[in-house]
């Protein structure tokens, strides 16, 4: 986590290590990217923070190189919203999908993000300890095709509703 906002978990509260992260990065002279999670899923702000308000500080303060957006928990959907809002806020910093990706939902979260972090969806039935099925992950892959193929040809003001 690189955002300032700690979070409370059914395990205990988690705070951001941006600081740690990036001294970590710079003990390796590696040329790695730092991803923050905005919204953390699967836990609850203990503050009054905007997503907004979290997006910025992960970029500013963290250092982020990429923003992830979830929904509450594994395999739940993503807000598009959310995904429009942290976009708008991070200062054009890469934005993923962190949860919710699935062949209904690609272009509708695609059209805000630059990626995403799939797992649950490609999973036989949908479940998160089951084996991966290729018909699900072509499926997927055809859908994710077709929505860059769509966002590429769009306006620039149809894809990016933040300016950005």
């Amino acid at each position: 986590m690189c955002t300032s906002v700690p979070r409370s978990l059914t395990r205990g509260i988690i705070e951001g290590a941006a600081r740690e992260a990036q001294e970590y990065r710079r003990r390796l002279r590696a040329d790695v990217w730092i991803w923050a999670d905005v919204g953390v899923k699967h836990a609850s702000s203990l503050g009054n923070v905007s997503v907004e308000a979290e997006a910025r500080d992960a970029v500013e303060r963290g250092l982020a190189d990429a923003l992830i957006v979830t929904g509450p928990a594994t395999g739940a959907d993503t807000s598009p919203e959310r995904l429009r809002a942290v976009r708008a806020a991070g200062g054009g910093c890469p934005v993923l999908v962190g949860s919710g990706l699935r062949e209904e939902t690609v272009a509708a979260l695609l059209a805000s993000a630059d990626g995403a972090i799939v797992g649950t969806s490609l999973k036989r039935g949908g479940r998160i300890a089951g084996p991966i099925d290729v018909d699900r992950v072509e499926a997927l892959m055809a859908r994710v095709r077709s929505a860059r193929a769509a966002r590429a040809s769009a306006p620039a003001s149809q894809t990016d509703p933040s300016g950005v």
